[in-house]
């Protein structure tokens, strides 16, 4: 790319071609996979548009147009407006790209345990349970910036490919993390820079439910990376409180967890914590949990935070029964149940490490179960008698 004075840059995702007399700017690349539409050049655009390769600056581009159009006397505010027109054009199709500094100074704070997010952007784009964790602070302490950007600032890149589904392709390199969503349509892309302070989020600013959704949860995925980076993991779980503690129950997708908890709710009246994600951490010497508002479609979350008494991992069966488990079990299965990144071996070591710890000083066990209310029964006797702390210390 050329860079000119105003700081816009030619992307070298379209080419210039003629066709038949006429002058197309082409995609090429990812362009065409996103299936972005070719753009026709007139004479006065074709002339703007060399003049930007070759380097003129914004501000002389009025005197092109003004020799262009040199017997139609127009004035130097239409010229500007032409000149505006086209290159705002050319920047939501990507064949230029801004390359100004944007402001990075927070609008918003949120805080989740010890993380405080500072957010920059036009934040009525964001999920309203975000409101519940907002704060006062200054951007001193920050840990992770959220900026929130067009679509039409996003960026070439290169890097090393990661992970390729259907909900994410992720590529790595020496300065972020890129994480693309191919079955979004408002949110495209978001980059996490490698040490997780700094992330961008490349979205339409669509306002509707959908929309924020996307944003919501591309959110998720940075968080969890400053998260991990200062000892907090996530794990995908449904989670009560029970004398004073929280209680998580984790499985794969449709072993129940959602139905266990509703279970304890209706028959022993238990608060609802989290109907997805709970956030663990250590604080104090004792393991904790912490309230963030991911939970999945339960719409269930809390803000507060309690001291963490067990992980309950489920297994379908026709009967219920607890049993205990192996301490490579524990560690193995609780890290498997986490939504903190795994796309390098370092994060997967931080998982692994961290679930080792905290298997030792709480209580980790299976129960096998159905969905009856005896499951439930069966699970508070076995807790009633390991009642004990979960101090680091203990």
């Amino acid at each position: 790319m050329k860079n000119y004075a105003d700081n816009i840059t030619v992307s070298d995702e379209y080419i210039l071609r003629q066709l038949h007399g006429k002058n197309y700017l082409l995609p090429i690349g990812q362009k065409v996979a996103a299936r972005c539409n070719s753009i026709e050049l007139n004479e006065s655009s074709l002339l703007l548009w060399n003049a930007i390769k070759s380097g003129v600056p914004r501000t002389e581009l009025i005197n092109i147009l003004k020799d262009y159009y040199q017997n139609q006397n127009l004035n130097d505010d239409e010229l500007l407006e032409d000149v505006n027109a086209f290159i705002t054009q050319l920047l939501r199709s990507g064949a230029l790209k801004d390359e100004t500094k944007p402001s990075v100074t927070p609008n918003r704070y949120f805080r989740f345990a010890s993380v405080t997010i500072g957010f920059t952007g036009y934040d009525k784009c964001l999920d309203s349970s975000l409101d519940d964790f907002s704060c006062d602070c200054g951007s001193d302490s920050v840990t992770q910036h959220w900026l929130l950007r067009p679509l039409t600032y996003m960026p070439a890149f290169s890097g090393k490919l990661i992970i390729n589904n259907r909900q994410l392709t992720l590529f790595l390199n020496e300065e972020s993390y890129i994480l693309m969503f191919p079955s979004n349509r408002h949110l495209l892309m978001c980059t996490i820079s490698r040490d997780g302070s700094f992330a961008e989020f490349f979205y339409d600013h669509s306002l509707e439910s959908d929309a924020k959704a996307e944003l919501f949860y591309g959110m998720r995925n940075a968080f969890l990376v400053a998260a991990q980076n200062n000892g907090l993991f996530a794990l995908h779980s449904a989670s009560i409180e029970y004398n004073g503690k929280a209680w998580l129950f984790s499985g794969k997708s449709g072993t129940g967890k959602s139905t266990h908890t509703k279970l304890w709710n209706e028959l022993y009246n238990t608060k609802l914590i989290n109907g997805d994600i709970n956030l663990i951490g250590i604080e104090n010497n004792t393991v904790m949990t912490y309230g963030t508002p991911w939970c999945g479609t339960s719409g269930i979350y809390s803000t507060e935070k309690f001291p963490l008494g067990g992980i309950v991992i489920l297994k379908q069966a026709s009967f219920n029964k607890v049993e205990e488990l192996s301490e490579d079990s524990r560690q193995l299965l609780v890290a498997q149940r986490m939504l903190s990144p795994t796309w390098l071996s370092s994060q997967t070591d931080r998982n692994l490490d961290f679930a080792d710890v905290i298997q030792k000083h709480i209580n980790v066990c299976r129960l096998l179960c159905n969905t009856q209310p005896e499951a439930a029964k069966v699970m508070k006797d076995y807790i009633d008698s390991k009642a004990g702390a979960c101090g680091i210390g203990d």
